[in-house]
């Protein structure tokens, strides 16, 4: 998925397969946590808040979803300059785990401070 050979996290390869067990549990508890993050919306509304999320608390945009025999989705938050990009069996799978990287990596709303003041999110701007 990488095309144009920019640095981006997790490295390539990398799939969220539910294809095993293993997988399937792994993405579904992704998926809770994700929920219970977000405040457990309908089922309806889940990926429109997650892109909402994404947008409004970490300023990260789905830039691409592709669909081969799975699926290829990259999320950026231009303004500090970090992608996630992955594959998956499952377009919300793929979101999620992209909402877990921006949660994990960047304070909410810090890219609104990079907007601010351009240049890559700070160390301490990125939650521990």
């Amino acid at each position: 998925m990488n095309e144009i050979n920019e640095p981006e996290y997790p490295p390539q390869g990398t799939i969220i397969c539910d294809c095993t067990p293993e997988g399937k549990a792994e993405a579904a508890a992704r998926m809770e946590r994700c929920r219970e993050a977000l405040g457990n919306p309908e089922p309806a509304d889940f990926l429109s808040r997650l892109i909402m999320e994404l947008n409004w608390q970490y300023q990260a945009w789905v830039s691409m979803i592709a669909a081969d025999q799975w699926f290829g989705i990259r999320v950026e938050q231009f303004d500090a300059g970090q992608k996630y990009r992955v594959e998956c069996d499952r377009v919300e799978d793929g979101l999620v785990a992209a909402w877990e990287f921006f949660s994990k990596t960047c304070s909410p709303g810090a890219g609104f401070k990079a907007a601010l003041a351009p240049g890559k999110v700070t160390e301490s701007e990125k939650r521990p």
